[in-house]
């Protein structure tokens, strides 16, 4: 009696095994693992898939795919190695260049000299500033000790205050600025008294203070002339030997009638001004 298979899912199996009298052959497998090719369906139905390789987990990728390491962080690299290769292949092309062309090579010998020859005078130059300001420094220094070593303090002191008296005497000295302009006028006069003038006359000037220096006035005096050629050296030696300190503003000679005219002024300490003059000063 001969067993058939039944077909379906529930039908019975075939026997298994080989039977008793032949030796069970070995099926060839495909590489995927599933049957090879020519061998018949299984008659139950169900094909079984090939086994993961041993010590791989589901969720890992497949070794085919898995991301080198040499990839992984290249993309924050990739511009400076791009930029130092493209500095060395140009270092590397000059380098060729200046062995293959020698006027090249003297050219570069050239501007490298020129750049030391500049760096070497620059530095002259400052090193010779500095020496220069060294020794203005020493100078002062050794002036400064000389001075505490050997000037005699009491006798410079007495020198200073008879030159300030000398010059307290030629100051002038007025309480107020009708007082100053008459008291250089009356000076005036008398300067002219001394020269051979004739028609001799006198007028005043201007009379305000001096705004660069508190509590001095300056008030003016005019005088003109008929004088004898050359008269003018006697008027400016005989205003420079008054007492009191003048100064020449103008002289002027008129070369048609020998008429000298002569502008002084003279800074008077001490003087008070009016309150009209203050508040229009103000």
């Amino acid at each position: 009696m001969s067993v058939r298979p039944i077909s379906g899912a529930g039908g019975a199996q075939p026997p298994t095994g080989p039977p008793p009298s032949a030796p069970a052959a070995a099926a060839p497998s495909s590489p995927a693992g599933g049957p090879a090719a020519g061998t018949p369906p299984s008659p139950i139905g169900v094909t079984l898939a090939a086994a993961p390789p041993t010590g791989a987990h589901p969720g890992s990728p497949a070794p085919g795919n898995a991301p080198s390491p040499a990839s992984a962080g290249t993309g924050a690299a990739f511009p400076s190695n791009a930029a130092s290769n493209l500095a060395a292949r140009a270092f590397a092309s000059l380098r060729k260049e200046l062995a293959a062309n020698p006027r090249l090579r003297a050219g570069a010998w050239a501007i490298a000299g020129i750049l030391i020859l500049q760096g070497l005078l620059m530095q002259g130059d400052r090193v010779e500033a500095a020496y220069a300001a060294y020794a203005a420094s020493a100078s002062q220094l050794a002036r400064a000790e000389g001075l505490t070593q050997d000037a005699d303090w009491p006798g410079l002191l007495a020198a200073e205050q008879a030159r300030a008296a000398t010059l307290a005497e030629r100051a002038w000295q007025a309480e107020s600025p009708g007082l100053a302009q008459a008291r250089l006028q009356a000076a005036v006069t008398e300067i002219t008294e001394g020269l051979e003038f004739r028609n001799p006359i006198v007028q005043a000037g201007i009379s305000r203070p001096v705004p660069e220096v508190d509590g001095l006035w300056q008030a003016q005096a005019q005088f003109s002339g008929i004088a004898s050629p050359g008269a003018e050296l006697e008027v400016i030696r005989a205003i420079a030997k008054w007492p009191r300190k003048l100064v020449i503003d103008r002289l002027h000679v008129r070369r048609r009638d020998s008429r000298l005219t002569v502008l002084l002024s003279a800074y008077f300490d001490g003087v008070q001004a009016p309150p009209e003059e203050d508040a229009a000063g103000g």
